[in-house]
């Protein structure tokens, strides 16, 4: 199959023409930055040997409850054929000492559901030290740079005409306004045959906005740059004119300390796995997160190319 057959495919024509709405944008961001989010950690030891259908233990499976729930329960019975899997889990049972966790856990799968207690039937494994997800996270940058894309792309469309609102008083002018708005979109060049067109009326209101492509291209790029932050990644050293080395020092501090409580948290909870199943697994940061020491060159952008 070339790339001409692929393209002609219905579902993907369909998903070309929504591609410049909100809903397409945020789908698209919420699974780039889950994606990035999910190759943070580097997980090993994770299962002895592939079961029936060659398949074995993988991170994302461990990461998918931490990132999107904040906490993920590790069990080991004979509804999982006595191999330690991990699940979506929430706190349960009576209460401790501490008003934040319980002694149980309440775990749901496809394939069974239970409640079982902490540290003797179940491990627990945070995501950070008070089992935040980072789904608010991701969604509010998702949200964010999708709107940001949209108007990007509404601004790139509406540079291609003199400006105005086309305002349609029948049914055929408004048939009429779809196909040109249409051909306008999709780049298409050619002449306006429907006679119901001359009839429109295009009302004198600027579409152009106080935000040029440029502008709205680098308020992206700074908003992706704040998630990496957010989530304990170093990108790209911008130092401005008016910061000084102390003041980006500060900034690098609380990065590292952002990624430091996730790994620490999960290392915590592979203890517990350990001790309870007596296995070996181990977490670590990816090697690009490895931050130089102070003196040596900033690292780049090696992160966005390798995540």
């Amino acid at each position: 199959m070339n790339f001409d057959s692929i393209i002609k495919n219905a579902n993907l024509n369909r998903l070309s023409k929504s591609a410049s709405t909100f809903a397409a944008n945020y789908r698209y961001w919420m699974n780039y930055l889950f994606e990035r989010t999910m190759l943070l950690f580097k997980w090993k030891n994770l299962s002895k040997d592939p079961d029936v259908f060659g398949l074995s233990l993988s991170q994302k499976e461990i990461e998918i409850p931490l990132m999107a729930n904040g906490m993920c329960a590790v069990y080991s019975g004979k509804e999982t054929k006595r191999e330690p899997l991990p699940f979506f889990a929430e706190f349960s049972g009576e209460p401790t000492l501490f008003y934040d966790t319980k002694k149980s856990l309440s775990i749901s799968s496809p394939i069974f559901s239970g409640v079982f207690e902490i540290g003797t039937e179940v491990a627990l494994i945070g995501n950070t030290s008070t089992y935040t997800s980072l789904y608010p996270l991701i969604n509010r940058y998702a949200i964010l740079l999708a709107h940001m894309e949209v108007s990007l792309i509404n601004t790139l469309i509406n540079g291609r005409d003199s400006g105005g609102i086309p305002v349609a008083s029948t049914e055929a002018q408004r048939q009429s306004i779809m196909a040109y708005r249409d051909s306008l979109c999709t780049g298409k060049v050619g002449v306006i045959m429907d006679p119901a067109f001359l009839g429109v009326d295009f009302k004198g209101i600027s579409k152009n906005t106080t935000l040029s492509v440029l502008d709205l291209v680098e308020a992206m790029d700074n908003t992706l740059e704040g998630f990496y932050n957010a989530i304990g990644v170093r990108t790209t050293w911008k130092k401005k004119g008016n910061m000084i080395q102390e003041e980006i020092q500060a900034n690098d501090s609380m990065v590292l300390l952002n990624i430091s409580d996730m790994l620490e948290s999960r290392k915590r909870g592979c203890e517990m796995v350990n001790n309870l199943f007596d296995t070996n697994w181990t977490v670590e940061k990816v090697s690009i997160l490895e931050y130089k020491e102070e003196g040596e060159n900033e690292q780049t952008n090696d992160l966005e190319r390798n995540l």
